[in-house]
């Protein structure tokens, strides 16, 4: 009974996560097309999707956490996701202090050699170990929930980089991959 219960509960908020995600998406897109750059409601938007992603998570652990066997697994995941996260979120800033936000002037050294989108492949990688660490069925949904969000983010910001910066942009998502490794021709 305690895990249909579990269950429910995760159905209902994934489903309200989904909703407020895919507004405040809807939200990113219209700054984007509209005035070319995230407006700060926006982004405090952004922000409390996300804190209110780990508020749940926590809530899911105090609520129904068991012993795990995969403990260790999901802490290494966790620290190597948030430290590819922090180290290109680092990269990103020190590319927009180098060479501001002209046309042409995106981050793509660093992790971005590698992948066009470090710091989200890091923070899922996170929440993955998160979930291993402390697995229950509402952390399971939760993060396909928010790696689904996640995507459809990652695809509103590359169209707004390509109309940023062009031909050097398009050239760039040409040698490598949205994520991991080389894109698929």
């Amino acid at each position: 009974m305690e895990h249909l219960q579990e269950a429910i509960i995760a159905l209902l908020i994934g489903a309200l996560f989904a909703g407020i995600g895919g507004r405040v998406l809807r939200h990113v897109r219209a700054d984007f097309v509209h005035g070319g750059a995230l407006r700060n409601g926006t982004l405090v938007q952004l922000i409390a999707l996300f804190c209110a992603d780990a508020i749940l998570r926590t809530v899911y652990i105090a609520a129904f956490a068991e012993d795990s066997a995969p403990a260790v697994l999901g802490l290494t995941i966790g620290v190597l996701g948030l430290s590819v996260a922090v180290f290109a979120a680092t990269a990103h800033a020190h590319a927009v202090r180098r060479n501001g936000r002209r046309a042409g002037a995106h981050a793509a050294g660093g992790p971005y050699r590698y992948s066009r989108n470090p710091h989200i492949l890091g923070y899922l990688a996170a929440m993955l170990g998160y979930t291993l660490l402390w697995p229950t069925v509402a952390g399971l949904i939760q993060l396909a929930v928010l790696a689904l969000l996640l995507h459809r983010w990652v695809k509103i910001r590359e169209d707004h980089l390509a109309l940023i910066h062009g031909e050097v942009y398009r050239r760039y998502r040409n040698r490598t991959g949205r994520y991991v490794g080389r894109p698929r021709r």
